[in-house]
């Protein structure tokens, strides 16, 4: 199978970025395994015209992979606009019939289920199934250290097998 996991946080070292750093971890055992990281700023912003090098390899990656696991900050009781402005660039004509899970990193709980939501509608538009088992993650998971709820690990892990396993 091949998974790509898409760190959707435009900021280096978020907590978004330790989730999707756990995903590609647990991907790894029996796939192949990509990663596309928002927070290094290689995506350009969308303008309806031709677009450079990285942003084709991220496109590339995308059509390539048979599930996705989105990962996405909450901003303001929405997902990221790198995330979305990553979207505005896809064809739906070529990624339909993949599969995608989701992991949504929120300060609370209060806006993470309208994420879901809007993650959902996004991948039903492209005609990509999603996997209702969304892994969410909260400001009290972490400490200085990074993830210190095990329990938010063990559900990545679900997460990933489970969507893996998933057929189109």
């Amino acid at each position: 199978m091949k998974v790509l996991v898409i760190q959707g946080s435009p900021r280096e070292k978020s907590r978004t970025g330790i989730l999707a750093n756990l995903a590609f971890k647990n991907a790894k055992k029996g796939n192949e395994v990509k990663m596309i990281d928002l927070s290094l700023g290689n995506v350009d912003v969308f303008a309806g015209k031709a677009f450079g090098k990285e942003t084709k390899n991220a496109l590339d990656l995308i059509y390539w992979a048979d599930v996705l696991i989105v990962c996405t900050p909450v901003y303001n009781s929405m997902i990221s606009s790198a995330l979305k402005n990553l979207f505005e660039f896809v064809d739906y004509k070529k990624i339909g019939g993949k599969v995608s899970g989701f992991i949504i990193n929120a300060s609370t709980m209060k806006s993470t289920i309208s994420v879901q939501n809007q993650l959902s509608g996004l991948m039903n538009y492209f005609g990509i199934i999603s996997n209702p088992k969304a892994v969410f993650a909260v400001e009290e998971d972490f400490d200085e250290n990074g993830l210190k709820n095990k329990n938010v690990e063990d559900r990545i892990r679900a997460l990933v097998e489970s969507s893996s396993k998933i057929k189109a």
